[in-house]
Order: C-alpha cells, then structure tokens, then sequence
C-alpha cells in the first residue's frame, strides 16, 4: 500500500485546526504543520496529532510556504489542505479505498473541492483540484496568492471523493493587498490575477473596481485556467445589482465564446426573462439546461442543482403560469424525485394535491 504525507500550512487557526486534523485521523500516514506565525492555540492543537510542525517566516507568498510544507514531506504521495477543510465520514472511506488501490504509475489525484451544501448535506458547488500529488515528481506550488499546480502532461487519476471548505471568516483584505503588490510590481503578471483580483474586489462590495478588472481580464483572453465562463456571471451579478439588466443578459451571452454552454448560465438566463414574465422564453432556457449532460470531468466550477433540480423546478413554475397544468406537474414531479424534502417542492406537492381535489 502506498504511503501519504499531510501537508499544511497555517496560522491562527484554532478554531477549524482540531475538525481538519481529526478527519484524516488514521488515513495518512505522515502530518506536516508549516506555522506562519500563530499567536493562538494552533501549534498546540498540533501538537495532538503530529511532532513535525515547523516555523515559516511569512513573507506574502503562500506557494513560497506550501513548497516549504512539501520539502518536508517523506512518504510516497502528499495530501494538501487548509485547516478549513474536512473529509466527512463517506469521504473518509473512499479514501481508504484509494489508498488500498493506488499505485505509483499515477502521479497526479484530483478530487472534488466543495465549496458549499445545502442543509441535507447534498453538494450545491464544487470544482476539482491536484489534491495528491506523488513526492518524487517534485511539484512545485506556483504565485504567491491563489497558488497553483502545473500537472499537465502527468498520470491523472479523477476521482469523486470530496474534500468539503468549511470557511470560516473572510481573508478578502489580505487577498487583495498581495494581488495588489502583484499586479503593480510583478513582472510576471497573469491574466489570472486580474480575475482573482476583480473576484476578491466584488466580495468586498467594490463592484466598480471587480467590473474593471473582470472586462480587463476578459479582453485579455491568454488564461489557460477556465475563469472566463465564471467571470461572465461575476459580471451579470454586479450588473443586476446595478439594476443594468441589458448588460447583465450580455454578458452571460458573451460567455458562450469561451467554451460549451453551461446550465448555470442557461437557468441565469431563463430567471432574467422569468422575472419579467416572458415564460415561453424562460421555457426555452430552462429546457436547453436540462438537455445539457453534466461533465464529468472539468476544471470549472458546478453547481449540481442548476443541471437538473432547478430548471425542473421553474418549469414548473412557467407552465403553471402559462395554464399548462399537466407540463408543470410533470416538471414538479421530477423534482420530488430528485429532493422530495426540499420546502419548495413539498409546497409545491400540497398545492398540486389541493387542486388536483
């Protein structure tokens, strides 16, 4: 079987360090803590699970601190998480199983990254990431702020095993200072800070700065990564704040340049004409959605509901209000198989039962 070193880096993260370290309790076989200057119980609560904790001086730069975790590593492959990261129970025991059959013919394991799940634990976001990666290939983390990976060209394994960001508080103002200091001083600078820098910009509330930076990374149309689809929603959201909804359905149509349609896109679209009552062109988008397949491999995000559950759910909602009774029920009735305890849906049942009397 083969062996796995635990790679981290923290600081001041008592609050999340314990649940982390307690879920890959007994599936690694090595725990690395790279310390960047905690001033709480972090080193402590490590200390429960490891006597390989080391001190790294910060200096802004987290692919500079996490190849400092990874020069630490001895074991066969090396696992990589933030102390907001948990494996739950299912997650832990197919993990076991990849542990059991991995061999070393692969270099690279790409796992799903939750971002967030509804209150039934069902995942409503996620994308993939390089979650282990094989020592003696000598990985090296990339950028000091949104760090990355270059794997291409090695032995991918894709498999469904999650990794679950359970976040607690916000780095936004940390996040923009080194992109930032970045964008101004680098002379290295990718078209991926701008996006990361515009994203950062929106969830602070500066949408005039994100828009800037959103159209400049747009225009630029060198990244290698899959941000622009994403942008294009950035973008429709800030301008449907704005209340500039021309604006907004441009530029979820312009996303369509930058790869095969998405069901997120498509349901934004059908939500924009649904607001405003044009059912029979929200049907169109909402039935375009549901005709798309799911990919089953992609470095972009998804959001799993807008595949299925949601566009059934406001087709139902449109045939209704059009007088198609029959179309709406069938729409509803898929929903109950795909979330029959979600409160939508279960009003939706009690209505259809007090009509249908």
């Amino acid at each position: 079987m083969i062996t796995i070193s635990l790679c981290m880096i923290v600081k001041n993260e008592e609050n999340t360090l314990e649940r982390c370290l307690y879920s890959v309790r007994n599936i690694v076989d090595e725990i690395i803590i790279v310390d960047t200057g905690s001033i709480d119980k972090t080193k402590e609560i490590a200390s429960k699970y490891t006597d390989k904790t080391y001190d790294f001086k910060w200096i802004d730069d987290f692919a500079a601190a996490r190849n400092y975790s990874f020069s630490k590593a001895t074991k066969d492959f090396i696992l990589w998480l933030d102390a907001d990261d948990v494996f739950l129970e299912e997650d832990r025991e197919l993990f076991k199983s990849l542990k059991s059959d991995l061999t070393l013919q692969i270099d690279v394991v790409m796992m799903k990254y939750v971002l967030k799940r509804d209150e039934s634990g069902n995942i409503l976001n996620y994308f993939y990431r390089e979650r282990l990666l094989k020592r003696e290939k000598n990985f090296k983390w990339h950028d000091p702020i949104h760090e990355y990976i270059d794997f291409i060209g090695n032995m991918i394994l894709h498999t469904e095993i999650a990794v679950t960001h359970e976040k607690v508080g916000t780095s936004s103002e940390r996040n923009l200072r080194i992109l930032k200091k970045l964008i101004s001083t680098s002379t290295d600078v990718h078209p991926r800070h701008f996006f990361y820098y515009a994203r950062e910009s929106q969830d602070i509330g500066n949408l005039e700065e994100a828009e800037n930076y959103y159209l400049k990374f747009l225009d630029m149309k060198e990244d290698v990564f899959s941000h622009y689809i994403e942008s294009c929603i950035y973008l429709a959201n800030i301008y449907i704040n704005k209340n500039e909804r021309k604006k907004a359905l441009q530029s979820l149509i312009r996303s369509f340049e930058y790869g095969p349609m998405r069901a997120e896109v498509l349901c934004i679209i059908g939500h924009y004409y649904l607001e405003v009552k044009d059912y029979l062109t929200a049907i169109a988008w909402y039935e375009l959605a549901l005709s798309l397949k799911k990919p089953d491999i992609t470095w972009d995000f998804i959001l799993p509901e807008y595949w299925d559950f949601l566009p059934n759910l406001e087709l139902c909602h449109c045939y209704y209000m059009l007088g198609n009774v029959n179309k709406a029920l069938e729409h509803h009735n898929n929903t109950k198989q795909l979330k029959p305890y979600h409160e939508i849906v279960i009003k939706n049942e009690e209505f259809f039962n007090c009509i249908s009397k």
